[in-house]
């Protein structure tokens, strides 16, 4: 989940994840797309589910807000200690 905010105040958003495999470059095929929700002045916290990852497989994410109706984008960033080349996460064996 993230809490997101825009700086014009109320806004139209959705999440746009990416979720690849350690050592797998980011493309646009691999996006995941949330729905478009409403997010009021204030922020609000925001979800986006992914499946289908394999099993035992070290992961990478980033995420972004798309604005509507212009539809820009807003910066992709990753949580997390680690450098953009390692792990972010591990899924179960």
């Amino acid at each position: 989940s993230l809490i997101a905010r825009v700086p014009a105040g109320r806004a139209r958003v959705r999440l746009m994840a990416e979720v690849m495999p350690l050592g797998v470059p980011y493309t646009t095929p691999s996006l995941r797309v949330g729905g478009w929700t409403d997010l009021p002045r204030e922020g609000a916290e925001r979800t986006l589910s992914v499946s289908g990852l394999t099993r035992h497989t070290a992961y990478r994410w980033r995420i972004r807000l798309q604005y509507f109706p212009h539809m820009n984008y807003g910066p992709w960033f990753s949580i997390g200690p680690n450098g953009a080349n390692e792990a972010d996460f591990r899924t179960p064996p």
